[in-house]
């Protein structure tokens, strides 16, 4: 009877396939994490410009501020704008007064208790609003100790809060948007 298996002594062909086999692991390898390393760039560039675009929200939330600071800082004193670059989106302003200052000045002003304020104003890639000014007034007795008006005895220094909501909206890179909406207090004595 004939053997149907015959041992092969030849094994010289052997080391091409695993040579192959190998090679072919680590080609899937380096795809493999080439693929990675793209994903994670991508995440981080994304990451950056969402970042950016959180600052620029944030600088015209504290521009904002600051500059309402000054003006209440110089008594309501005309204040040009002409330096600040501000282009100006929505203004319900039926006077002659065209610039932010001059705006803010009128609705402090002729405060009647509560204003929906449209005023929104683009400097660069920030798009800053403020959209509502509301007042409060409070009766100090000295100390630091504050009561509302028609708590306590009345006598005392009377400190008056205009609350300023404003909304900022930051651009970035890659149409990345940031908002924020922050709520400022200036307390006028």
């Amino acid at each position: 009877m004939r053997k149907l298996l015959i041992p092969v002594n030849n094994q010289s062909g052997s080391m091409i396939l695993i040579a192959m086999l190998l090679l072919v692991t680590l080609t899937l390898m380096g795809v493999a994490s080439t693929s990675t390393s793209i994903t994670e760039n991508r995440i981080a560039v994304n990451e950056q410009t969402q970042k950016m675009a959180f600052y620029h929200a944030e600088a015209g939330i504290n521009t904002t501020a600051q500059l309402i600071e000054l003006l209440f800082e110089n008594d309501m004193e005309p204040i040009s704008d002409e330096d600040f670059g501000f282009i100006y989106l929505i203004e319900e302003n039926d006077s002659e007064e065209n610039d932010f200052y001059d705006i803010i000045r009128r609705e402090v002003d002729e405060f009647d208790g509560e204003s929906l304020l449209a005023l929104a104003f683009q400097n660069g890639d920030v798009r800053t609003a403020i959209y509502e000014i509301s007042y409060q007034e409070h009766y100090g007795i000295g100390g630091g100790q504050m009561f509302d008006a028609g708590g306590g005895a009345g006598s005392g220094l009377v400190e008056e809060e205009f609350i300023f909501r404003i909304l900022s909206e930051g651009e970035s890179l890659r149409r990345s948007n940031s908002f924020i909406s922050a709520q400022f207090i200036k307390v006028d004595y």
